[in-house]
Formats: structure tokens, C-alpha cells, sequence
């Protein structure tokens, strides 16, 4: 997956397809991860709310993926 910073500050995550798998939007001091109309969480680094995006992408229960559960 490739992550691309856009012009308005929105970092866009795409799936290898070219698809758009999420956004990470980090313009009020923390990262606010989404998929769609979905908002995956709040993180304090952009590495984490990708992580966040790549989970979700891939189907995964993103906290348990996180936790390591």
C-alpha cells in the first residue's frame, strides 16, 4: 500500500489496485484514521492510524491486530 500526502494536509493510504483504502487526517494535533464514512480511530502518530487503515483494508479486527491478541 502506498501512503500519498495531499495538498489540503489529508494523507491518502491506496491499495496496490489504486484503490483509496483510507485516510489519516492530522490537521488538529492528533491522527484521525478512516475507511469511508467509518472512523477507525484517534492515534497520536500517523504510523499508527496506518496501521489502523492497512488493518481495516486487509480485513482485520484492527485492535486485536493491534494488541496483538
Amino acid at each position: 500500500m502506498k501512503v500519498e500526502k495531499q495538498a489540503d494536509g489529508i494523507w491518502v493510504v491506496r491499495a496496490p489496485d489504486g484503490r483509496v483504502a483510507g485516510t489519516l487526517d492530522g490537521r488538529y494535533g492528533e491522527w484521525v484514521a478512516r475507511a469511508g464514512a467509518l472512523t477507525l480511530g484517534v492515534c497520536r502518530s500517523r504510523q499508527t492510524a496506518e496501521i489502523l487503515v492497512r488493518a481495516h483494508a486487509s480485513g482485520q479486527k484492527s485492535a486485536k491486530w493491534l494488541n496483538g491478541n
